[in-house]
């Protein structure tokens, strides 16, 4: 199963978590390799999480990560243009990080059998989010499997971590 998330769970995750706790933020990394084939961050969660705060420092993290993790962790191989998010989503409903990711799923269901998408054949994709809004809309209008982050979260601390 790979697991694409957007831009809220990236800054609780690699910002948050791993300033606050490096112990804690490589037990929640561990759960997630377990947990997942992989991690996929959409190019515009990546931009949204390179442009606040302290943007050099995030973005120097994040290639460090996935430089460390990159197997696991990938910046998504799809490429989604913003007209078929626009396609895809009602981008009035859901930003446009929530967007992208939902639209990659989209896209990788849509043509399956095309191109570099068939090697993505037969896995299954799931939207890790922390937006209730982009959750419910993925779900209920689009049949996307969502993970939402209080879940993730409460695993965590069914394994004893607390985040």
């Amino acid at each position: 199963m790979i697991v694409i998330i957007d831009n809220d769970v990236l800054v609780e995750i690699f910002d948050i978590i791993y300033h606050a706790d490096k112990d804690k933020f490589k037990m929640v990394l561990n759960h997630l390799f377990l947990r997942f084939e992989q991690m996929w961050i959409p190019r515009t969660v990546k931009i949204e999480f390179c442009a606040y705060g302290q943007h050099k420092k995030r973005e120097r993290r994040l290639q460090k990560m996935l430089s460390k993790y990159g197997e696991w962790l990938q910046i998504c191989p799809i490429v989604v243009s913003k007209n078929e998010r626009e396609l895809y989503v009602n981008v009035e409903k859901v930003d446009e990080g929530e967007a992208d990711a939902i639209s990659q799923i989209m896209k990788l269901e849509k043509y399956k059998d095309v191109g570099k998408i068939r090697l993505y054949k037969g896995k299954k994709f799931i939207f890790l989010t922390n937006d209730s809004t982009a959750s419910r809309y993925a779900s209920e209008n689009l049949g996307i499997e969502v993970l939402p982050f209080q879940d993730l979260k409460n695993e965590l601390r069914e394994m004893g971590v607390e985040i």
